[in-house]
């Protein structure tokens, strides 16, 4: 009886799969988008802040929509390319960015912006930047990045001290 039950729903089935314009294995595959964030390390209050999401990417080459949380209780600002944002008060804020790619799936990535009161020094091999931050252009950078061992952008400015 159970190989008769099989044999009717074989037969009920083949029409189905025949009717498939690629075979399963062949269809495509939505991934998730890779996050990827460049922001300041030492921001002074007052002043607009960049945040770079742009080195994120879709694994199948669409757009990509950000979100930025930038911790200071001010809603959250979404675009399609670099974000600003100006601190009111010296503090350490906590930020995040959400990649969404076209068909919605998303990432995220999370950091620090330490913003102070004073007018900052520039970064120089003698005044070095602090943790991880990459001296560019004078000013302290952070990356972070959804994908482990994932290695910063190369910034064509980044100071090479001896």
């Amino acid at each position: 009886m159970i190989g008769a039950t099989r044999l009717l729903l074989a037969a009920a089935l083949l029409p189905l799969v025949g009717a498939c314009p690629r075979p399963i294995d062949e269809l495509p595959v939505n991934l998730p988008p890779t996050a990827r964030l460049v922001w300041p390390q030492l921001w002074p209050a007052g002043e607009p802040a960049l945040f770079d999401p742009t080195f994120s990417e879709d694994a199948e080459g669409g757009p990509l929509r950000y979100r930025m949380t930038y911790g200071d209780g001010t809603p959250d600002a979404e675009g399609a390319g670099t974000l600003e944002h100006v601190y009111q008060a010296p503090a350490s804020y906590g930020v995040e960015l959400t990649v969404t790619d076209e068909q919605g799936l998303d990432a995220r990535v999370q950091g620090q912006i330490v913003v102070v009161g004073d007018d900052l020094e520039p970064c120089s091999c003698a005044l070095p930047c602090l943790d991880d931050a990459v001296c560019a252009a004078e000013l302290c950078l952070l990356f972070v990045s959804a994908l482990e061992d994932d290695e910063a952008p190369v910034l064509d400015d980044q100071l090479e001290c001896p």
